[in-house]
């Protein structure tokens, strides 16, 4: 199978097409929401201030994908609303071909499976020329569960002290990974980041009648078990948007995007807002001064944690002090890392987390 690895895609949006452009078919009653809009980042949405967006209502499911679309009445003012059916949009609906991500090759299968529902029907043109928003890109890497949980762990480890309230890190029976912030309180700086285990998710999710784990999995995906890490990253809005440098409104010009650009996007954003060094104390040896003593158990603890020699000799470099404080407590560290017995348990960390490093390092989280 294809996976697609390293390639930027997109894997689901939300799209609105006005109710003079589409219509209600078939024996399915489209739900029907009264919203109040307000100004959220720069894009009028519906919802509220803590919840932006409203949860759209499933309308039909079956092996695994989900389809979910409302008709949204807003009112914009002055006795004014307008209607729109909402509709979200998921790689899913692509069936065998869902590696591949959603892109111009194949956005046409998606706008059949949408018609061939019966359940509400548009011209192709009118799907190309709606509007989108809330969408996700991803970028996909081989990778084990166990390298993953390891890459996963050692992101946390890295997470800027200030970001730490956003950083949810999960290694739980149905899933592995670390989730940054939360979809609805995304915002430029502190976007909606996912790192998971996508063969961990495939083959646990409940996607069926009930609790039946994987149908879409067994159905479109040979039913087996993948060794593909996902880096997952939210586009919130057309603020959102233009903070990125793109410059899209409508699925074709999302479709249009720059490759590099959605490269760019994934392999320096998560690290720009989330990502930096952090050491965890730890007190010991009363032989050495007190000082000296607590950054010797902090080089011993960090290796106990599965750090590497480069961990190591980047904070020396970063150590904040005057000059002649800074250069001593370089040259400790220097020091105690040639020591033999933390020689032995660099080399073992990094032999144990070589897997999960080259993943990271292919999604640009790690240099």
């Amino acid at each position: 199978m294809d996976y697609h690895l390293l390639k930027p895609k997109w894997d689901s949006f939300r799209l609105e097409i006005p109710t003079s452009k589409a219509t209600s078919v078939g024996r399915i009653k489209i739900p029907y929401r009264k919203v109040g809009m307000f100004e959220y980042d720069g894009l009028i949405l519906d919802g509220t201030e803590d919840k932006p967006l409203v949860d759209l209502n499933q309308v039909h499911r079956e092996k695994g994908i989900t389809f979910r679309t409302e008709i949204h009445r807003r009112t914009i003012g002055n006795q004014q609303f307008e209607e729109r059916y909402v509709l979200q949009i998921s790689s899913k609906m692509l069936k065998e071909r869902y590696f591949e991500g959603i892109d111009i090759s194949n956005i046409h299968l998606l706008y059949q499976y949408i018609i061939d529902l019966k359940i509400i029907d548009f011209s192709y043109e009118a799907f190309l020329q709606a509007n989108v928003y809330d969408m996700d890109m991803c970028m996909d890497v081989e990778c084990s569960a166990d390298g993953w949980l390891k890459l996963c762990r050692k992101v946390n480890a890295h997470i800027n002290p200030s970001k730490f309230k956003y950083a949810n890190l999960f290694g739980s029976g149905t899933n592995i990974g670390l989730e940054l912030n939360k979809r609805d309180k995304a915002t430029n700086t502190n976007p909606f980041v996912k790192l998971y285990h996508k063969g961990t998710e495939m083959v646990n999710k409940k996607d069926g009648i009930g609790d039946q784990k994987g149908v879409f999995n067994g159905e479109y995906c040979g039913g087996g078990f993948h060794n593909i890490g996902r880096l997952e990253f939210s586009v919130k809005n057309r603020e959102h948007v233009k903070y990125l440098g793109l410059q899209m409104r409508t699925l074709t010009e999302m479709l249009s995007c720059n490759p590099k650009d959605l490269v760019r996007i994934l392999k320096t954003e998560p690290k720009k807002n989330y990502m930096e060094k952090r050491i965890i104390n730890r007190l010991g040896d009363e032989r050495l001064p007190i000082k000296d003593d607590m950054l010797y158990n902090l080089v011993r603890h960090c290796i106990e944690l599965g750090e590497e020699e480069e961990f190591f000799t980047l904070f020396a470099e970063r150590y904040n002090g005057d000059y002649t404080e800074k250069a001593r407590y370089r040259k400790l560290i220097q020091k105690w890392i040639k020591l033999e017995e933390f020689q032995k348990g660099m080399e073992t960390n990094l032999e144990i987390n070589k897997e999960g490093n080259l993943a990271g390092k292919k999604l640009g989280l790690f240099s």
